[in-house]
């Protein structure tokens, strides 16, 4: 529970400060306010959206592949865990990732899982790169990405969808919405699983992977939300989320890996709640937030082999975030002025149970002696942790445990003697491991916008964590003008502050403390308006970011010194053609480390420097509509025993056909990606699928 003491900052903020004025569109977006027109902070932000008519035209499947199609991101596998969304080089931990407004971030590693929230689920997507606002906390140096999720059926009162594909893949879902003028509830549940995935048909048999169906790369996975909000009275709006989730998978391990381990979720259960609430005051001031509650355990498994007829190891994890947002808004003609005070709390255990003997993650040894008399014998062994085990006897002495390391033993009596003896240990000293953490923020934002045709926006933070003994601070500055009706101007500098990860400081070296990391970001934009149907954006951006936590050659986690990423983003999106919209992208990234401990890393792996994306929307006779969508990544280089090496470039082409059916309310959609089964790697060793199809027939009612 949070325990809310006398606390001066909350003191200040309860105190009767102008504050916060608001929309008219709802709650479903907590923070960032939206009135009649866009407030300039965000005209000044470099934003795209994806809706709800693009997730269900391009016929993804999960939210990565949702947010593949918009410029600066990256999706990338890894070794282990979800799918990485990575911004303009910045990593998914330098992501603030919101649902419905509300913070979602992994309290362990500051990571998020896109598989953990189906796309018939959501809404729309909205993603800032770059200088996203303050009013979110600390983090978020990449951007920021807030998903929306649905509260209709887009009038219906029913949803239900089920289909199959190749290698076993399945989807179903269903959903009822009701409401009236002052109540809306929506629940819905969706479920999608897959055998594993088939590698593309050219891949070679290597160490760990002979071809087919990739091995481990089994999934299933089971979620509902439900919705509901209330329009109290004209002035009072009250609204309630609650989603549940469980996973279970396995993550491939490299093909040429020496090693033939695998790991395995073996099951995820997850459990939040979020509730929201604005209240007018008067027509210029009103109060608003929010609390939130999220939950998760997680049993994880090692193997010896990917046949899972031994398990070495099981690892379980809980993980829990819960904070609270408070707003005041006050709004008067061109201004508007936003303070809120925001607390975060987070916590994390992990304990390990050693599963390839009888004894407990323990390390022992064994020895031996002669000699008269009465002697011991002792001896001790070393894992990843150390133990010891010991004996007595006459002359001799055993101890008794399992691992690997070595150990000695001696004996002596009073006769004299002498003895030896060597032993095994393992394991970790302390199977249990926990880290918790609390951060607490004071911000005002300050919003001028005389017209739609200019503003600015000056905003301010200061962070204070419990393991950190320094107060922080963060700061944004934001402008656009429009230099005519169809052309508009916009820049951005902020400075923004990512606290070290409960992770990250139980993987730091004990004689390592980690520092938090500072970002400065600059960035300038143009969008241009070829009449209604052509829009055409440009963004240029330079980011410094001192303490860089990563971890280097010898796997040791710390901080680097300076990071710097400098880049572009373009998009041309045409809708001259009513029967055709196509959408041009394409990014480059200056990726360097210019600290002065570099380790021979000047380029930074795994982020791309140029890409190309492009998706092309045909509206067909007997109410047909294909959707294609392609990616061209390019110049990657990877680090193996401290050289540089490039990753192959790769093309991926998605196709989608959907169509309705002559029964009332019911459609088809056929979807294919990875159309020319391409193969290609994100990651050093770690081949990605190849071709997919899926089969889908949906209803609403």
């Amino acid at each position: 529970m949070l325990k809310f003491g006398l606390n001066p900052i909350l003191v200040a903020m309860l105190m009767p400060l102008p504050a916060l004025a608001v929309s008219a569109g709802g709650i479903d977006e907590v923070v960032v306010v939206h009135a009649d027109q866009p407030t300039a902070q965000r005209e000044a932000a470099t934003q795209y959206t994806v809706s709800r008519s693009d997730i269900e035209l391009s016929g993804a499947q999960s939210l990565e592949q949702v947010l593949q199609e918009v410029p600066g991101l990256h999706i990338r596998n890894a070794n282990k865990g979800p799918a990485r969304i990575e911004a303009r080089g910045f990593k998914t931990r330098h992501l603030t990732f919101l649902i419905n407004g509300v913070p979602y971030n992994n309290g362990s590693d500051g990571e998020f899982d896109p598989a953990t929230l189906p796309v018939n689920l959501i809404e729309r997507v909205e993603v800032v790169t770059g200088g996203g606002s303050l009013l979110y906390g600390p983090g978020g140096a990449g951007g920021v990405i807030n998903i929306i999720t649905r509260k209709s059926f887009d009038g219906h009162s029913f949803s239900a969808n089920a289909g199959g594909g190749n290698d076993g893949a399945w989807q179903a879902g269903a959903g009822v919405a009701l409401g009236d003028q002052t109540h809306s509830g929506l629940l819905q549940y969706q479920g999608y699983g897959r055998d594993g995935f088939r590698l593309p048909s050219d891949f070679d048999a290597q160490a760990q992977e002979d071809g087919g169906t990739r091995n481990n790369s089994d999934y299933e996975q089971h979620s509902l939300l439900g919705e509901y909000d209330w329009q109290l009275s004209e002035d009072t709006e009250l609204g309630l989320t609650a989603n549940w989730g469980t996973l279970e998978k396995g993550n491939p391990i490299q093909v040429d890996s020496k090693k033939s381990e695998v790991e395995r979720i073996e099951n995820q259960d997850r459990f939040g709640i979020q509730a929201r609430a604005s209240h007018n005051l008067t027509e210029q001031h009103q109060l608003r937030g929010y609390v939130y509650y999220h939950e998760q355990d997680e049993e994880r498994r090692t193997y010896a082999d990917d046949t899972l007829a031994k398990a070495l190891d099981r690892t379980d994890v809980h993980l829990a975030n819960q904070g609270i947002n408070l707003q005041w808004v006050w709004k008067q003609d061109a201004h508007l002025l936003t303070t809120a005070y925001m607390l975060e709390q987070q916590r994390w255990r992990s304990e390990l149970d050693d599963l390839s003997a009888s004894t407990f993650a323990g390390g022992t040894g064994s020895g031996g002696g002669t000699g008269g008399g009465t002697g011991g014998g002792s001896g001790d062994g070393s894992g990843s942790g150390g133990g010891t085990g010991g004996g007595d006897g006459s002359g001799g002495g055993t101890g008794g445990g399992d691992g690997s390391g070595g150990g000695t033993g001696g004996g002596d009596g009073s006769g004299g003697g002498t003895g030896g003896g060597d032993g095994s240990g393992g394991g970790s000293g302390d199977p249990m491991q926990q880290r918790d953490q609390r951060t607490q923020s004071i911000v005002a934002e300050y919003q001028w916008q005389p017209s739609q045709s200019g503003g600015l926006t000056l905003s301010g933070g200061l962070h204070d964590n419990d393991m950190d003994d320094t107060l922080r601070h963060s700061l944004l500055g934001s402008g656009y003008y429009y230099v005519t009706d169809s052309t508009k101007l916009s820049a951005s500098a902020a400075r923004k502050i990512r606290y070290p990860t409960l992770e990250n400081q139980y993987e730091a070296a004990a004689d390592v403390e980690l520092e938090p990391e500072t970002t400065e970001h600059y960035e300038l934009g143009l969008t241009q308006y070829l009449g209604q149907t052509n829009r055409i954006e440009l963004s240029a951006y330079y980011s410094d970011v001192a303490n860089y936590i990563e971890k280097d050659d010898n796997d040791v986690l710390r901080n680097y010194a300076h990071y710097r990423f400098t880049g572009v983003d373009t998009s041309w999106q045409n809708q001259t053609f009513e029967s055709v919209h196509w959408m041009l992208g394409y990014s480059y990234l200056d990726a360097e480390n210019r600290g002065e401990d570099d380790q021979n890393r000047t380029t930074l792996q795994y982020r791309p420097k140029h890409t190309v994306k492009a998706n092309v929307t045909a509206y067909l006779p007997w109410q047909l509509t294909a959707r294609l969508d392609s990616q061209y990544v390019m110049d990657q280089v990877f680090y193996k025993s401290g050289e540089q090496q490039e990753l192959d470039d790769y093309v991926l082409v998605d196709i989608s056909f959907s169509q309705p059916l002559p029964v009332d309310g019911l459609s088809w959609q056929f979807t294919v990606t990875n159309l020319f089964d391409e193969l290609y790697e994100t990651s050093r060793a770690l081949p990605q699928p190849g071709r997919q199809w899926l089969l889908q027939l949906k209803g609403q009612w």
